[in-house]
């Protein structure tokens, strides 16, 4: 199989699979080995942990509920696959005066499946729906550490929604570009917190996307390909 060929197979391939991303699947499931497949992606060795200020903030993991999105870019690159957390009823903190929150870490690896001749080359991440109710200190962030298969650190992104003595933090939407893998490793930390007494702070639902670029040599040999297009066509004038 030629380059070019392995290229309109991967394109093929992301079509194929898209349909297995449209179904939510509870994270409890996801801890016992299941895995959701996107596009040409995989995700799976699933890990979830948390701390909280006492047991009124307890998340069970089976009250989050994990969607895969299909690429959406142009050419199913750029935004790529990617995965949908919902939190079923909302993470919600209410403030006791002092300080209360809830703190969890989810886990996971997204990996290229076989035949794809794409690698991952950036992730975004996006707060899609949080809400405040107070004007104290509260608020919701969420921090991500990507790492490569040798769990070298690759970048770090974070989104956030608070308020600190009554000044407004927003940043919505974030992203960050590393070096290409075929696996890597994703962990984010989740908090949600508040502090005065009766005001609360709540996480629903948030998203992101892993985009892609084809593998170096792919890349050459289409980069040689379109080059010596160039050349005959000024032959041909």
């Amino acid at each position: 199989m030629n380059k070019l060929k392995l290229l309109k197979t991967g394109i093929l391939l992301l079509t194929l699979f898209s349909a297995n991303g449209a179904q939510g699947i509870s994270l409890s499931d996801l801890l016992q080995g299941s895995s959701i497949t996107v596009n040409d992606k995989l995700f799976d060795r699933w890990t979830f942990s948390q701390t909280a200020s006492d047991d009124t903030f307890l998340l069970n993991a089976a009250n989050i509920e994990v969607s895969g999105l299909p690429a959406t870019g142009t050419n199913l690159l750029d935004p790529g696959p990617g995965l949908a957390f919902d939190i079923i009823d909302g993470a919600t903190v209410t403030g006791n005066g002092s300080y209360a929150y809830l703190d969890f870490t989810i886990g996971f690896m997204a990996s290229v499946l076989s035949g794809s001749p794409y690698d991952i080359k950036d992730v975004s991440l996006d707060l899609l729906t949080a809400s405040l109710s107070g004007d104290q200190n509260l608020g919701v962030s969420i921090k991500e550490d990507v790492y490569n298969t040798a769990n070298n650190l690759l970048a770090t992104t974070d989104v956030n929604f608070g308020l600190f003595n009554k000044n407004l933090s927003a940043n919505f939407s974030n992203s960050i570009a590393f070096p290409s893998h075929k696996s890597i490793s994703v962990t984010k930390n989740v908090l949600v917190w508040s502090t005065a007494s009766g005001e609360t702070a709540t996480l629903f639902d948030f998203e992101q996307h892993f985009s892609q670029v084809p593998e170096p040599e792919v890349l050459l040999m289409l980069t040689i390909g379109l080059a010596g297009a160039g050349i005959t066509r000024m032959r041909r004038v």
